[in-house]
Parts: structure tokens; sequence; C-alpha cells
């Protein structure tokens, strides 16, 4: 039936890649799946060279070859570890000034959510103390549940880590800064009836909160 290659950023690959399978397993049994993480500089240019069919990216630039399309919209937040003495609900919000005040864990400039949240407290005036540079999502987890630092993730991220309840999240304000996920694929090549398929499974699991048994049309 075909073959297809996704590329998924490690911030979503833990979420999407159990569930992705079980799509294919279910519905397209005959077909192949190859599933690649990476930045979302890197997938983009894995889909404009071919080397991936598909992918999901945060914030991406405009690019000749690559075809966008936005499919979620999540606020950045603050990540912190859970205080067991806390009462329960939603935690409070906090300015971006604020964030200025915590040592951050983030990852390296290039990244799209820091790239996101450098240009916003740039355009604020506000002075990042960024104590620790780590690349990979699920270490930054392991880090402030071990109270290393801080980090600014979106929420369905730590939803994903398996992690959450030691954690709190807590969305951040004045501004409110928005972190977008689109799918991509080029745009040079038509896509595949396999891929078509894919990418009606992709929005489904997206749509699909991160923490409940997924659905996919067939």
């Amino acid at each position: 039936m075909g073959h297809v290659t996704i590329g998924l950023p490690p911030s979503i690959g833990r979420r999407l890649t159990l569930p992705l399978i079980e799509g294919f397993r279910q519905h397209l049994p005959r077909a192949r799946l190859t599933i690649v993480e990476g930045l979302s500089a890197h997938i983009a240019e894995w889909i404009v060279s071919g080397r991936a069919d598909l992918g999901m990216l945060y914030n991406p630039e405009a690019q000749p070859g690559l075809e966008l399309t936005p499919v979620q919209r999540e606020r950045l937040c603050l990540v912190e570890p859970a205080n067991p003495r806390a009462r329960r609900g939603m935690p409070a919000p906090l300015s971006l000034r604020d964030i200025g005040s915590y040592p951050l864990i983030l990852p390296e400039r290039h990244q799209s959510i820091r790239r996101l949240l450098q240009t916003q407290a740039t355009a604020a005036g506000v002075k990042l103390d960024i104590a620790w540079e780590v690349s990979s999502v699920p270490a930054i987890i392991d880090l402030v549940c071990a109270r290393v630092g801080y980090a600014v993730l979106n929420a369905s991220a730590v939803a994903a880590s398996g992690r959450s309840d030691e954690l709190a999240v807590r969305p951040i304000v004045d501004p409110e800064i928005v972190s977008v996920l689109f799918l991509a694929q080029s745009a040079t090549k038509p896509p595949t009836p396999l891929q078509r398929r894919v990418t009606r499974l992709l929005a489904d699991l997206i749509e699909a909160p991160p923490d409940v048994p997924q659905k996919t049309r067939r």
C-alpha cells in the first residue's frame, strides 16, 4: 500500500508515536511507517529534500517548498515542580516580566519555542536568566522535577511526559505567548493516497487530548 515517513518534534513525539502506530495497525496494516524525530527546522529540511513526507512543525518560517497548515495553538507556560501543599485547581498565571526572575532550562537558540520566547522577551525588555541549555524535552522535564530550574513549554508536552503529577504549569500572560503547530508537506510533490489518509489520522490525533484514548477516522 506504500510507505510514509513522518517527522515529529521531541515535544510531541512521545504523545503521537504510539497512537500513530496503533492507527496504522488498525486501519493501514499493509502500509509501512517510519517516524523520525528532530527539531522543527530539521524536519522542514527533511520534507524539502524528500527524506520525510509529512511533519509537524512549531512556528515555522515560510518556505517555498513547504505547504503549511496550522492545526493547533497553545499558550506557553512556566513549568515548575508541583507543590504538594498547594490547593488543587488552575495554577495562577504569571506575566512575561516575572519570567525574568526564574532560572530557566531552555533548548538552544535555534529551537522554535526558544526563538519565540526570546523574541517576545526582547520586545518586552525582559532579560531571561538562562541557567542551562538542554535540547531534550524529556531531559528538561526530568531536571525540573529534580528542582534544578524551570522550563517554558506548552501544556501538552508536560501532559505527554508521564510526569505531569510532579509538575505545575502556569500560563504566561501579559503578553500571552502562543505557539502554533503546523502540519507540513511538500509544496512541489502531490500527496499520495496514503499521505492523504495519514494527514487525516494526524489531524485526529492532534485534536484529541493527550491523556485520553485516541479515536481515528478510516
